[in-house]
């Protein structure tokens, strides 16, 4: 039944061993409804238990993971659930940052534990949250007009989405800081060369060159690559310790 509305929207495909998921626009209703993000949730259980499936591609449609994007869903929010303009504005912020939150940390607990590929394929603004959701990820393609934006300075003293977790992987401590609190934005050419993206293709053909890529590990055995993520991710006690942590600070 959800794969059939998911098809419905043009939001799934599923070919072979590979589940190809387009990440709308208007997706902010995933993080910001419970009852949205659970369903959404159980969908990665279902395809999580169908042997069939050895890849999931997740693409984004331009501009799904911009800050003007997210500000304008983030201030609607805030509006809706505010009663008054002053002292119940900063408690809506802050349940609305939790259940953000707490969305996005079980999805990406849900990638590093699962037995399948998990690939991002990016395009367009990457804000915060959503750069350390891709960072879980097994694999980061990306269009040349991609670019990470470190927007969470601008919206509090806190990064969530595990950024500070998996970057500091990626590139060592003291660059991870220096991005963090240095930078605004880096481009396609710049994160490949600190190996957060694999692949950058053109923004023409995009998403079948996306597809065309992650068949090739169509042609190996579903155990082997269960076993190969095994032993990758085996910080996943770690990670949680730092969700915890991540959700403190907002509470």
């Amino acid at each position: 039944m959800a794969e059939e509305k998911a098809r419905e929207k043009n939001q799934l495909r599923v070919e072979y061993c590979l589940c190809s998921i387009r990440i709308p626009v208007d997706h902010y209703e995933i993080l910001f409804s419970v009852e949205e993000g659970e369903k959404r949730l159980q969908w990665l259980d279902a395809w999580e238990a169908d042997e069939r499936v050895k890849v999931i591609l997740l693409m984004n449609e331009p501009g799904a993971y911009s800050e003007a994007t997210y500000r304008l869903y983030h201030d609607d929010l805030v509006k809706k659930m505010a009663v008054s303009r002053k002292a119940k504005d900063s408690a809506a912020n802050r349940l609305k940052r939790a259940r953000e939150m707490h969305i996005l940390q079980r999805f990406i607990l849900k990638r590093i534990k699962s037995s399948k590929i998990y690939i991002d394929c990016l395009r367009g603004e990457v804000v915060s949250p959503f750069i350390g959701a891709s960072l879980a990820a097994d694999m980061r393609f990306a269009s040349e007009d991609t670019r990470l934006v470190f927007s969470h300075l601008r919206k509090g003293p806190y990064v969530d989405g595990g950024l500070p977790f998996f970057l500091e992987r990626f590139v060592g401590h003291s660059k991870a800081l220096q991005i963090l609190l240095g930078r605004d934005e880096m481009g396609a050419e710049e994160a490949q060369s600190l190996g957060l993206i694999d692949r950058i293709f053109p923004e023409k053909g995009f998403e079948q060159a996306c597809i065309e890529e992650a068949r090739k590990l169509c042609t190996y055995d579903a155990e082997d690559l269960c076993i190969m993520k095994r032993l990758f991710y085996h910080f996943s006690d770690e990670l949680e310790r730092i969700f915890h942590l991540e959700a403190s600070l907002v509470e």
